[in-house]
């Protein structure tokens, strides 16, 4: 799926929109600069996004309310905290299990007023999620403060894509980043975002000449990376069956080079050909990584005698089918991980994506045509099932998270649908239960009730001919007498 496109100046608008709503929320920090870089320094017409750093620094008052709203609201040990961890568990927990959201649960009376008790501002905690409270690594949680930053800042704001860093180590020219050419777009004393954004033709130039430069270092680095990927994949099967063809992958990539008195235009082409070349780098060294990392655990796996690897399949098979399911999507897309497995010769065809609703993606490696096409028929059933199941499932959930809808398929086409709802709720008290279990039944559920859960479902036969937007409608009418 293409990332949406915006207008350059809906996204100077945005960030203009950003700022003004930074000078009427209560920050952790100030803002003392923005700098711009990438894309829309390219003067580019339409953009994905406004890449944009903002420069960030705390006054000693400022920095003093982080450091006790830091404290305090993190489950790590620390013995300067007002609040201990266990006390901060025990306000959380009945909420965690009402499966309220966190941003909606730290802004409910008394416990927004407790926590402005020992300095957890209640805004400033809603930046952050469940997750983030009880799943963090290790299950040890630091509040961030560049994400309550860009939580406050950037929300509702579409196309700004906002990195966050010190301003006075910024300064000094220390960065994470591998951009190297900013530009101011806003400070307190300079505020036309536009007005700062304009140079002359020969800055422009000169700009881009700048970018291009910076772009092809880049690309030598990746060329590199890849090369290097490619000795080890060669040396890591040499004793193996398995042979790589890699001419496909060295003959797609152009050489960029700027010819002498460049024009504007012919920079700005080069400049995002570097950038589609970088994109596609990326993308081969991360398939080629994981791709010998399989390969290597494949020959581990070979000597394991009490997890045999299955003799049905072959090296080149499973490996593609580890390669494939293991990469992740993120980093590279489907299409892509199968156009550059296909490339070097293993078969990602024989490898079937079932996508099913809810669940993780199933892949299934299938050794012949007849099982292939079992596979094929299985992941179009999902295909088609799930375009019922999204829009549905959406609809119902609004009522309550516990819901979930089944549609039955014939010929692509639905005839059955039932609306369960599912609650483990063993901890819950017996009022909530019999609440739950009285709205169920008022809303015409077969309901079975233990003292572990309550399952719940309600069958709609449909005639095949009834379309989503009119099943939608049956879900929500069926749940109104449930109750929001």
């Amino acid at each position: 799926m293409n990332k949406m496109q915006f207008k350059r100046n809906t996204l100077i608008e945005n960030i203009e929109q950003a700022l003004a709503r930074a000078q009427q929320e209560e920050l952790p920090a100030t803002i003392k600069e923005v700098q711009a870089f990438g894309g829309i320094l390219r003067d580019k017409e339409k953009a994905h996004d406004f890449d944009a750093v903002f420069l960030i620094d705390q006054t000693p008052e400022q920095a003093q309310i982080w450091d006790r709203f830091r404290r305090n609201f993190n489950n790590a040990i620390d013995e300067n905290r007002e609040l201990s961890r266990q006390q901060l568990h025990d306000l959380f927990q009945p909420y965690y299990r009402q499966g309220l959201p966190f941003s909606r649960v730290v802004m409910t009376k008394p416990l927004c007023d407790l926590l402005e008790k020992y300095g957890i501002k209640p805004l400033w905690a809603a930046c952050f999620s469940w997750t983030d409270f009880y799943f963090s690594f290790l299950g040890i949680f630091y509040p961030d403060i560049n994400k309550v930053m860009r939580k406050l800042i950037l929300k509702g704001s579409k196309g700004i894509q906002a990195i966050f860093e010190n301003y006075e180590e910024f300064k000094r020219g220390h960065t994470m980043l591998i951009a190297r050419n900013f530009q101011l777009a806003w400070s307190p004393e300079r505020s036309d975002i536009k007005k700062n954004l304009q140079r002359s033709k020969e800055e422009k130039i000169a700009y881009l000449a700048s970018e291009l430069n910076l772009f092809q270092t880049q690309l030598v680095s990746l060329q590199e990376q890849l090369s290097k990927l490619m000795c080890e994949l060669v040396s890591t099967t040499s004793d193996t069956d398995l042979k790589l063809n890699f001419e496909e992958l060295n003959s797609t990539h152009p050489f960029i080079v700027p010819s002498e008195n460049e024009t504007y235009r012919g920079l700005l082409l080069k400049c995002e050909q570097a950038r589609q070349e970088m994109r596609t780098y990326n993308e081969e060294i991360c398939v080629l990584r994981h791709l010998t990392g399989n390969i290597e655990n494949f020959k581990e796996r070979l000597k394991d005698t009490l997890y045999p690897l299955s003799s049905k399949y072959s090296m080149k098979e499973l490996v593609t089918s580890w390669t494939l399911s293991g990469t992740p999507k993120y980093e590279v897309k489907e299409a892509r991980i199968r156009e550059i497995l296909n490339g070097l010769g293993l078969p990602e065809n024989h490898v079937i994506t079932i996508q099913r609703y809810g669940a993780k993606t199933d892949y299934r490696l299938g050794l012949d045509k007849e099982e292939r096409e079992k596979f094929l028929a299985i992941a179009e059933k999902e295909r088609n099932r799930n375009k019922y199941l999204k829009p549905l499932n959406r609809v119902a959930k609004r009522f309550d998270k516990d819901f979930y809808v089944e549609v039955e398929l014939a010929k692509g086409k639905p005839t059955s649908m039932t609306i369960n709802y599912s609650n483990w709720c063993q901890d819950q008290n017996e009022d909530f239960r019999k609440t739950i279990s009285s709205k169920l039944r008022n809303a015409s559920f077969d309901v079975e009730l233990n003292q572990w859960s309550i399952q719940a479902n309600k069958i709609v036969i449909i005639d095949g001919k009834t379309d989503v937007k009119q099943l939608a409608t049956i879900v929500e009418k069926a749940l109104e007498k449930f109750g929001r």
